[in-house]
């Protein structure tokens, strides 16, 4: 069974959230969800019970390696801000995980070399 962890609790996210404590619930597992809005994190954590029992924890931003080390997902999921795809991906890559990323990837070229520069270090 596959696990991921979401930072960005925009309205895009719960399109994965959605589909991973849903119709992927077989498969995959939600372990936590990530946001710089305590407020957000709150709503997503109360919707996703609610929505289908799941129970997951909610991070700060500043605590998202802390969410990394104490769950130990498969993938993280990126949804956050697109200028701060980049942080996120180096950040998972960083700790041996894999990333999904909403689109775009990144917002220019010297975010692109970051990101190649990290998967050729995993």
């Amino acid at each position: 069974m596959k696990s991921y962890v979401i930072v960005g609790l925009g309205g895009r996210h719960e399109l994965f959230r959605d589909a991973i404590i849903n119709e992927f619930r077989n498969n995959c597992r939600l372990l936590a969800l990530c946001d710089i809005n305590r407020g957000r994190i709150d709503k997503s954590v109360k919707e996703a019970k609610e929505k289908s029992g799941c129970m997951v924890q909610g991070y700060h931003a500043d605590d998202f390696n802390l969410m990394l080390k104490e769950h130990n997902p498969d993938s993280v999921i990126v949804a956050t801000m697109d200028c701060t795809h980049v942080d996120y991906i180096e950040k998972a890559l960083a700790h041996g995980l894999g990333f999904l990323c909403d689109k775009p990837l990144c917002t220019d070229a010297s975010q692109c070399r970051r990101i190649m520069a990290a998967l050729r270090k995993f």
